[in-house]
């Protein structure tokens, strides 16, 4: 038999054989609506309370203690978590004016959890563990349109909290990566 006819029948036999699978079916789950409430942690950094949507946080750790300190306004340290580079950001350093962050405490000294963002290799310190909640849509205050602080959503005034925008954490923190 000529070799493209070797080749061909290769092929064919090859191409018969194989029978198509039933596709894998994927549950993925939506976030939940807004009209339902906005799950959130409840964080604390610097003085303030602000709420960040739990659909945002891949997963609430401990303060690493063994994180390799980074120079930078933003960056606490790089630890190694499942193998991976997790970078640690100061949610005060993030929110704060300089000048009022400048008077906390040293890093080591107050922030005790990291929250790390999903799909990113950012975790944000906070100085307490976090607290969940869900907020109705009636209790959020959008952030007005002229607004210089690219990471808040809004606010929650009867709750004194104000609320994180995830896209604008992201944001600051590209722009700080080391």
């Amino acid at each position: 038999m000529p070799p493209l006819e070797v080749v061909q029948s290769y092929l064919d036999a090859l191409l018969d054989t194989v029978t198509p699978s039933e596709p894998e079916t994927v549950v993925v789950e939506a976030p939940p609506a807004i009209d339902d409430g906005l799950p959130v942690y409840v964080l604390a950094a610097g003085g303030l309370t602000l709420a960040l949507p739990q659909a945002a946080v891949a997963e609430v750790l401990s303060m690493p203690g063994d994180a390799d300190p980074l120079p930078g306004p933003l960056a606490v340290g790089l630890a190694i978590h499942d193998e991976f580079p997790l970078w640690l950001a100061d949610l005060a350093a993030m929110v704060l004016p300089a000048a009022r962050h400048a008077v906390l405490p040293p890093a080591a000294e107050r922030l005790t959890h990291a929250l790390r963002l999903r799909g990113s290799e950012w975790a944000l310190c906070v100085e307490a563990a976090p607290e969940k909640l869900v907020l109705k849509p009636d209790e959020i205050q959008p952030r007005g349109a002229g607004s210089t602080r690219p990471w808040l959503a809004g606010t929650v005034l009867a709750r004194g909290l104000a609320v994180l925008d995830v896209a604008g954490l992201n944001a600051l923190l590209a722009a700080a990566n080391p």
